[in-house]
């Protein structure tokens, strides 16, 4: 939870709202603020199966994945390794595996820390660039957490290397699981960073699609409100979406997550599922599958729900570093001076002028303690993994803007690793 511990324990509703007051900060600020202090664990119950939801940065999930009946557990995509530990320890369970769905920073990026304060995990993964990897798995590697079956799934296009596992439980009534990470999302996908619409037409209706219907879905982030606005732009009369959306917009009021979905469900309300259907089709004016996904994905990517936005988390800094800005720092990095007591806190900049302002204020600070997640249908999303790059210091703004116009890019993250401030 980005906000971290005690944040809202500490300042209520109306301080902060003093305070974005005083900064000129609008309410939007103030309710991310308060969104995320309400983001809550989840335990899901299946039988000998046991799967805890783990809310992380600001929208991401990571999943401790339990065997009843080994006391054995796995974690996917462990990106804040201390709460990982206290989880484990919380349910009193042996921790043995990491389960990598790719390597962007908001997944894999706590990967190295866990295994030095856990020594001799396995971390599993299907590409070469994510940290701290043991054991490279393929399309179909099998593996087991206690006496969990984990059967390895290649689903390239967000990354080349993605790989979502899917769990059984052996002779067990209980429906299965499938972790996602970011191929498939709670109506949506995630953007085609590395692959094609023939790749993520392949991943989700030829290889996710076939799984069991009734198998649960933990995607990689907390996109869902946004992801039904756009489906139901796309198909404004398909009664699944709406119920739908009014139901997560009750679950995110909440706190509570709107993970794990079902294939099934999907089937009838995500428009990246339902690119053989005719109203999706006829939205985009195709006719064949796999150009309507090329469609879709390129009107998601230019679709706005709102004000465009790049979430930026931020680890706290000392009093002192943060009054010596460099240049005047923007009304978000007051707000995070007058925050930084705290373990952990988020901001929302509305513009990409914002990002250099609060970077701007931090010399001297490692980009990899600002990792920043792409807001999904924001115009400035993506601002992300590509920022953890070692060595790299908080007086490079270009580097921000750079990223905000080009997220993800891995080009842009060798060209600039070796920047110093």
């Amino acid at each position: 939870m980005v906000l971290g511990r005690g944040l809202l324990g500490r300042w209520s509703v109306a301080e902060l709202g003093a305070v974005c007051a005083r900064l000129g900060l609008g309410p939007a600020l103030l309710g991310n603020l308060h969104h995320l202090g309400l983001r809550k664990s989840l335990t899901v119950d299946q039988g000998a199966m046991k799967v805890e939801l783990l809310p992380a940065l600001t929208d991401n999930y990571m999943y401790l994945l339990i065997d009843e009946d080994t006391k054995e557990a796995a974690i996917v995509d462990p990106v804040q390794p201390q709460k990982v530990v206290e989880t484990v320890r919380k349910h009193g369970v042996k921790l043995t595996t990491v389960l990598t769905t790719h390597h962007h920073w908001d997944h894999a990026g706590g990967n190295e820390k866990l295994v030095k304060l856990e020594p001799g995990l396995k971390v599993y993964g299907g590409d070469d660039r994510i940290g701290a990897l043991t054991h490279k798995v393929t399309h179909l590697s099998t593996l087991q957490v206690g006496s969990l079956n984990i059967k390895c799934l290649w689903t390239p296009c967000h990354t080349s290397g993605h790989i979502c596992y899917f769990v059984t439980k052996p002779n067990s009534p209980e429906p299965p699981a499938v972790f996602t990470g970011d191929t498939l999302f709670v109506a949506g996908c995630g953007k085609f960073y590395e692959g094609t619409a023939d790749e993520m037409y392949k991943a989700l209706l030829e290889v996710l699609g076939r799984l069991p219907p009734d198998t649960r879905v933990y995607c990689g982030h907390e996109y869902t409100i946004n992801n039904l606005k756009f489906a139901r732009h796309v198909e404004p009369n398909n009664t699944a979406i709406q119920e739908k959306l009014a139901w997560a917009k009750e679950k995110y009021s909440i706190g509570e997550p709107t993970v794990p979905s079902t294939i099934a469900e999907e089937f009838t309300y995500n428009p990246f599922m339902r690119v053989r259907e005719k109203t999706v089709q006829q939205h985009v004016g195709e006719t064949d599958p796999v150009t309507t996904m090329r469609a879709i994905r390129k009107e998601k990517d230019q679709f706005k729900t709102g004000h465009s936005t790049a979430r930026l988390s931020l680890s706290p800094w000392s009093p002192q570093v943060l009054s010596r800005p460099s240049r005047p720092a923007s009304p978000h990095s007051r707000l995070c001076g007058l925050l930084s007591s705290h373990d952990a806190f988020s901001v929302e900049p509305e513009l990409p002028g914002d990002l250099e302002g609060i970077c701007t204020s931090l010399p001297g600070t490692p980009f990899g303690f600002i990792p920043a997640t792409g807001h999904a249908g924001a115009g400035a999303s993506g601002c992300a993994e590509a920022l953890c790059c070692e060595g790299c210091c908080g007086r490079c703004p270009s580097r921000w803007l750079v990223l905000a116009a080009h997220p993800r890019d891995a080009g842009l993250r060798q060209q600039h690793s070796n920047c110093t401030g």
